[in-house]
């Protein structure tokens, strides 16, 4: 090696090369290394220099194994699996744009090493989705996680699309308290009030527009903040109503799709022909979610929901 820098490198190239190319299945030997950084980093050095950093490496607690093949590093920050979990989730979020979901899926594909980045051809799709055209959502998460943190006011738009398929805003814009952010039904949401009202409600990032921070401190909702891990499940469509308790019947298979929507946090027992279910949640969005099943469940309880159920089945008759 001609220069001092190098050498200075040498190190942390040698751990970037283990992390590229070697696995279990692919152990390196100490002259593939050699060759790698010959050939990726213009960087030679002997064998023993090759083994002495290795141990350093080893010394340092990274976890690298030796068999008669070569070393390899036997673990990594995030495995195979995780890996590809991240993302698919990526891939399935309708509110991250196409060119910031390819760039996140080859960061977290870099991570993987020689064998997961063979996997690339069948875990990036993106054709098959349908993505969202604005590439201001992960600033504006960013954005909106600074004002949670100092607990800061910000100004923003709220946009609907028109028959052009644009987001446009509609009014001008609002002043927001931000709690919290979180996902729901694929989409990224955040707990929050409008001023003067601080009527706590839940708003689609994806929807907001020109977010300004501003200087002014975080006003708390009127009545106690919702839970949102908990509420999440008791509001399957997210309007922002006090859940109540509904009654329904329906077959085994629905239980499934009950814990799918509402959790574990639902009464079951048995009755002639299936199971009855009493969960918890908001009135529109159970409203909503019985249209949705149709047939295959009965509301009993209370009353009042069964007689709104039925005043909706009127309307939706009287409009075919």
């Amino acid at each position: 090696m001609e220069s001092l820098e190098p050498k200075k490198l040498l190190l942390l190239r040698i751990l970037q090369v283990l992390e590229n190319y070697s696995s279990e299945q692919h152990p390196l030997r100490q002259k593939d290394i050699m060759l790698h950084l010959h050939n990726e980093y213009g960087l030679d050095c002997e064998r023993k220099a090759v083994g002495r950093n290795i141990t350093f490496l080893e010394q340092a607690g990274y976890d690298i194994e030796h068999n008669e093949q070569g070393v390899y590093l036997a673990s990594r920050t995030f495995e195979a699996g995780e890996l590809r979990l991240l993302s698919d989730a990526v891939i399935c979020s309708r509110h991250i744009c196409g060119k910031h979901t390819k760039d996140l899926v080859n960061k977290l594909t870099s991570l993987g090493g020689r064998d997961y980045r063979a996997y690339k051809p069948n875990i990036v799709r993106l054709d098959d989705w349908q993505k969202t055209e604005s590439q201001d959502l992960l600033y504006n998460v960013e954005l909106l996680c600074e004002a949670i943190t100092g607990a800061k006011q910000v100004k923003c738009k709220y946009l609907h699309y028109g028959a052009d398929k644009k987001l446009r805003a509609k009014g001008g814009a609002k002043t927001i308290n931000p709690y919290r952010i979180f996902i729901k039904n694929g989409h990224y949401y955040l707990a929050c009030s409008f001023e003067p009202y601080r009527e706590e409600t839940f708003c689609r990032i994806d929807r907001l527009g020109e977010i300004e921070l501003l200087d002014t401190r975080v006003e708390d909702p009127k009545g106690p903040k919702i839970e949102v891990g908990q509420t999440a499940n008791r509001l399957p469509y997210l309007f922002a109503e006090e859940p109540i308790s509904v009654t329904f019947e329906g077959y085994e298979s629905m239980i499934d799709h009950v814990v799918d929507w509402f959790g574990y946090d639902f009464l079951v027992k048995p009755v002639k022909d299936g199971y009855s279910f009493t969960v918890k949640a908001g009135e529109r969005a159970m409203l909503y979610w019985v249209l949705q099943f149709a047939t295959a469940i009965k509301v009993t309880a209370p009353q009042s929901f069964v007689e709104r159920v039925k005043d909706t089945l009127n309307k939706m008759r009287e409009m075919y």
